[in-house]
């Protein structure tokens, strides 16, 4: 790879590596992070070295036992419901926080990592959506993918509870054209198009009830015009104006737009494109929008990233039951039939990748807490930036800086399982309120709560007796991480989501003691900011580019575009080169 330039010398015609994804007009409100996403603190500490000074001999410890084929039943990412939860469903941080966080107790205490046991082509770190769909487009090279979690999937996992399948974390992604890349190389070939079904018209909730028909002035019909006049102007922006993240030559923006477009906040842009038009109603929209989308406030967020996500949606949006935990099963269906029993390894928590003098070594500790090593002639990072810094060992300096500027924040997702039935003409019903978006995010998204309900059986209906409300609080502001990791937060926040819980239920003439179950789901670092002038400055460039020829990133937040088809289109890109390098 040619090498570039340090942040912030990057010129405007390099912001994109070559090879970068194709163009794409839609994006998905929820992320797909990688498994190895995790609730770890921001950290400027270098990777450990491992040089001889001050370290101890090797500890005399027995060679780790040779990996066992997976059980794909117990590693699945949807999972039946079995029992009650009685904590936090989702991300565990206590063996990656014991670890990770201490890495240099670690290896002070361990010794150096055991030399290579196996010697593969490939390793992926990572399971999420990014390293299922990598690991699947380079099934033909049998790679293996280290996953730190039970189960595959990343936040594209799901549960299924009386025949419904239903998600946990990420739901759902934008619509395409039959000859577009992501179709042609994804969702046809997996069978998503077959399964998915078409959203249509979907309400919003002021005045405690449900309102449809949002942009023909439902909700004020005195200034219906004002929302037609939003609706065109979005429209335009998608027809003619739209901004492709990740961006790649033929689009409707240059560079130059992109990075104009992306120096502003979302806020700024529409207010000055509608001025006194802009309704209150579409203004708190598209500030709740943002939050439960990119969990930062509409203030904050690249009008570049916004708009890409945003106006994809007027052209569409498709489910799968169990949401994007459908696409994770399908990917790892497939890449199991085509690579060795043991390539699938889950419960593996990598602590260590380092470029040896013929390939990259990679240490994990297996689910026996034992750890080995892996030389593989070319590693992929598919796990996101603040977990890869800490693996990394020598990252470059300009690099790790530009991982630092990329912040993450946090998500709550709660099912509530229902025995009773439920027809309403609609999925994802928006609790908009009839407040006016505020400057203080921590407050208003406290008082706002829960965002949006989804139906939760509303892709594949089981047993017509029950259904499923899928209710998204997300936590736009800093310092609700470290809130989340709190052992103290699991009643508090179930508390919260009770309380709010009645009033929903009415919306849809359900009555509390008809709730079997609230099961609660946390995401630490489900979604990289997208924040305002981010692309123009480098910070995304610098971040995702290769090491050398043998170490790669392919995770969504290479991007300020937090979704599904970000990883895909990472994955579109990695494999190109990867192949190249092997080849090599």
């Amino acid at each position: 790879m040619t090498k570039r330039p340090s942040p912030p010398r990057y010129h405007l015609a390099g912001l994109w590596q070559r090879g970068a994804p194709l163009t794409r007009r839609q994006l998905l409100r929820a992320s797909a992070i990688g498994a190895a996403g995790l609730a770890l603190p921001s950290c400027t500490s270098r990777a450990p070295a491992l040089v001889d000074a001050g370290l101890p001999p090797p500890a005399p410890r027995p060679p780790a036992p040779p990996a066992l084929p997976v059980d794909l039943a117990s590693c699945r990412p949807i999972a039946d419901v079995n029992a009650p939860a009685p904590s936090f469903l989702a991300d565990d941080f206590s063996r990656p926080h014991e670890v990770l966080w201490k890495l240099d107790e670690h290896f002070a205490n361990h010794g150096r990592p055991p030399p290579p046991r196996e010697q593969v082509g490939l390793v992926i770190v990572g399971g999420g959506m990014s390293g299922l769909g990598l690991a699947w487009l380079l099934r033909d090279l049998q790679p293996m993918v280290l996953e730190q979690a039970p189960r595959f999937g990343g936040n594209s996992k799901g549960e299924r509870w009386q025949g419904i399948e239903y998600s946990m974390g990420a739901a759902y992604f934008v619509d395409t054209d039959p000859d577009e890349e992501l179709r042609r190389k994804f969702y046809t070939p997996l069978g998503l198009d077959k399964a998915w079904r078409l959203v249509g018209d979907d309400p919003v909730v002021t005045s405690d009830h449900l309102q449809y028909r949002f942009w023909e002035g439902s909700t004020d019909k005195m200034r219906a015009r004002d929302f037609a006049k939003a609706k065109t102007w979005f429209i335009d922006v998608l027809r003619h104006h739209y901004p492709d993240i990740p961006w790649a030559p033929g689009g409707h923006l240059d560079e130059a737009a992109l990075a104009a477009l992306d120096s502003k906040s979302m806020k700024e842009e529409l207010e000055e494109k509608l001025g006194t038009a802009l309704h209150p109603h579409v203004a708190t929209l598209c500030d709740h929008y943002a939050w439960s989308t990119f969990l930062c406030g509409w203030g904050e967020i690249s009008a570049a990233a916004f708009l890409c996500s945003f106006v994809a949606e007027f052209d569409g949006v498709v489910v799968l039951p169990g949401g994007n935990a459908f696409a994770a099963e399908r990917l790892l269906e497939q890449t199991a039939a085509a690579v060795p029993p043991t390539n699938l390894r889950p419960s593996t928590l990598v602590i260590r990748v380092a470029q040896a003098a013929d390939g990259v070594d990679v240490t994990a500790l297996g689910p026996d807490g034992a750890p080995y090593t892996v030389r593989a002639k070319a590693c992929v990072m598919a796990c996101p930036k603040f977990v890869a810094k800490k693996l990394l060992v020598d990252l470059p300096a300009a690099q790790r800086a530009a991982m630092e500027r990329i912040k993450y924040r946090s998500y709550v997702v709660a099912n509530a399982l229902i025995e009773a039935p439920l027809n309403v003409d609609a999925y994802d019903v928006y609790l908009l309120g009839s407040a006016a978006p505020g400057a203080d995010l921590q407050a208003e998204s406290t008082r706002q709560g829960i965002t949006d309900v989804v139906l939760g059986h509303w892709a594949k209906h089981g047993d017509p007796k029950y259904s499923v409300l899928t209710l998204y609080r997300p936590y736009p502001y800093e310092g609700a991480r470290a809130a989340l990791f709190d052992p103290a937060s699991f009643a508090r926040v179930k508390a919260e989501l009770e309380a709010q819980l009645p009033g929903i239920l009415s919306l849809f003439k359900l009555k509390p003691e008809q709730v079997r179950e609230l099961r609660v789901a946390r995401w630490g670092h489900p979604i990289n900011l997208s924040l305002k002038g981010q692309i123009a400055d480098g910070t995304w460039a610098a971040a995702r580019a290769p090491i050398g020829d043998r170490v790669f990133f392919c995770e969504q937040d290479n991007w300020p575009a937090p979704c599904i088809e970000t990883s895909f289109l990472c994955a579109l890109e990695t494999e190109k080169a990867v192949r190249t390098a092997l080849s090599g």
